[in-house]
C-alpha cells in the first residue's frame, strides 16, 4: 500500500491530503492529479459547505422567506435545499429550464401540477411557508411538479368570504370553540377530523403543547400536527375527542366543528384508546401466531412469557394459536384487546379442535420384558417331604 501527501489548496490552509493507492507509481500520480485540481481538506470542504448554506439562509430572508425552525443543523441543510428548489422553480417560471431536465423538475408520478395551472401560484405560495427544517429535508428529493400537487391537494385555494359568509363563519366558529377557565394563551388549537387522520392547527411555538402532542402519538408535517386512524387508533371521532379533552386541561382553547367530538371533548365520555392488544403474525418464523403487544411505558414481558410455548420475537411475544384459551385467559386478566386477524386465528383454531377425531382409550399396563439379569421366581417348596414306599431301596 502506497502513500502520498499533497498540500490543501485553500490559502492559508496548513492541512494535508492523505493519498493512498495500490502502488507507488499510480499513487504519485493520483496525487499529482489532485493536486492541479485544487483539491482541499476535509475540514475546508465542511466549511465551505457551511458557508454555502449560510448564504442560502442569507438569500432567503432576503426574499421574505420565513425562518425555519429545528435544530441548528437541520436549519442550514434545509435553507441550502430550499434555495436550490425555489431558484429551479424560478428557472421553470422563466422557461430558462433545460430540456433535458425537464423530467427531473416534473417527475413521473401521476400527474403533476403544470407551470401554466391556474392554482400553481397558490401552491408556490403555500411551498414558502413551509417553516419546518425537517419538512424539507424529507421531500429534498420529491420532484417540484409532485410536490406541488401534494400542496394544492392539501391546501386548495380559498375565495374571499361576503361580509355576510364571513359572519356565519364567525358564528360557527363562536360556537365551535371551547375556553378552559385560565388559558395559556389565546391561540386556538383547531383539531380537524379526516376520513383517515387528524390534524390539530396550532399557530404558535409553545414546548407544553409540543410535547402533549408528541405523547399523544401526533407528528409535525410542517402545517400541523397529525395522526393516522386505523383499526387499532380507535375512530377519529374518539381520538379527536381525546385530545381535544387533554388540551383543554391543559389549559388550552380548542375548536372542533365535529359536534360529537366537541361533547366528547368537554364530557370526557370518549372511548380510551387501547395500547395492548393481541395481534396476529403474517409472515416470518411465526407466521400465524399470536404476538401480544403493549405500550412503551408498560411491561408485561415476564406475565405474557409465563403463557405456554411462548417465545420472545422482537418486538412482541408470540404465542401458537392452538394456545388460544389461554391468550383469551391472559387478554381478560390485563385488558388487552383482541384484533381482527388475531380472533380470525382463535376461530380457526375452535375449528380444527372441533373438527378433529375424538377417541377413547383404556389405559393398559405395559408387558414388561424380562431380562437376563432377572432372578428367577422363589420356589414354593415345603419344608417335609415324604418318601413313597415303593421308591425306597
Amino acid at each position: 500500500m502506497a502513500k502520498s501527501r499533497i498540500s490543501c489548496a485553500t490559502p492559508d490552509c496548513t492541512n494535508e491530503i492523505l493519498v493512498i493507492g495500490q502502488n507507488r507509481k499510480l499513487t504519485d500520480r493520483k496525487a499529482a492529479w489532485l493536486e492541479d485540481q485544487g483539491a482541499i481538506c476535509d475540514e475546508c470542504r465542511h466549511q465551505q459547505l457551511i458557508e454555502a448554506d449560510k448564504k442560502a439562509a442569507e438569500q432567503n430572508a432576503a426574499a421574505g422567506l420565513p425562518e425555519l425552525t429545528g435544530t441548528e443543523k437541520q436549519i442550514l441543510w434545509a435553507e441550502k435545499i430550499r434555495a436550490d428548489k425555489l431558484a429551479n422553480i424560478r428557472k421553470a417560471q422563466q422557461g430558462e429550464l433545460p430540456q433535458i431536465e425537464i423530467w427531473a423538475f416534473y417527475g413521473d408520478e401521476g400527474q403533476p401540477l403544470p407551470i401554466d395551472h391556474e392554482h400553481f401560484n397558490h401552491a408556490l405560495e403555500t411551498l414558502k411557508q413551509q417553516t419546518g427544517a425537517a419538512w424539507w429535508i424529507d421531500n429534498r428529493d420529491i420532484k417540484a411538479g409532485v410536490l406541488f400537487k401534494r400542496l394544492y391537494i392539501s391546501n386548495p385555494p380559498t375565495q374571499p368570504a361576503t361580509d355576510t359568509e364571513q359572519t356565519v363563519i364567525d358564528e360557527i366558529k363562536a360556537e365551535s370553540t371551547i375556553r378552559p377557565e385560565h388559558p395559556n394563551t389565546e391561540t386556538v388549537a383547531e383539531i380537524q377530523l379526516h376520513d383517515s387522520s387528524i390534524s390539530v392547527h396550532f399557530p404558535e411555538k409553545i414546548e407544553s403543547f409540543r410535547l402533549l402532542m408528541r405523547a399523544n402519538g401526533y407528528t409535525w408535517s410542517g402545517s400541523a400536527w397529525t395522526r393516522t386512524i386505523n383499526t387499532f387508533t380507535g375512530t377519529a371521532e374518539d381520538r379527536a375527542a381525546e385530545i381535544g379533552h387533554k388540551l383543554l386541561g391543559a389549559g388550552f382553547i380548542i375548536r372542533v366543528y365535529n359536534e360529537n367530538a366537541r361533547a366528547k371533548a368537554v364530557s370526557g365520555d370518549y372511548e380510551p384508546e387501547s395500547k395492548r392488544w393481541i395481534k396476529a403474525r403474517i409472515s416470518g418464523e411465526y407466521k400465524d401466531w399470536f404476538a401480544v403487544e403493549w405500550s412503551r411505558d408498560e411491561d408485561f414481558y415476564r406475565q405474557a412469557k409465563r403463557l405456554h410455548r411462548a417465545q420472545y420475537s422482537k418486538p412482541h411475544v408470540v404465542v401458537p394459536a392452538e394456545n388460544f384459551e389461554e391468550v383469551q385467559d391472559f387478554a381478560d386478566i390485563h385488558n388487552f384487546r383482541i384484533s381482527t386477524g388475531a380472533q380470525a386465528l382463535i376461530d380457526k383454531a375452535i375449528a380444527e379442535r372441533e373438527a378433529a377425531l375424538v377417541v377413547h382409550v383404556d389405559p393398559t399396563e405395559p408387558v414388561r420384558k424380562k431380562r437376563l439379569s432377572d432372578r428367577p421366581a422363589k420356589l414354593d417348596v415345603p419344608e417335609l417331604v415324604e418318601i413313597d414306599d415303593s421308591l425306597k431301596d
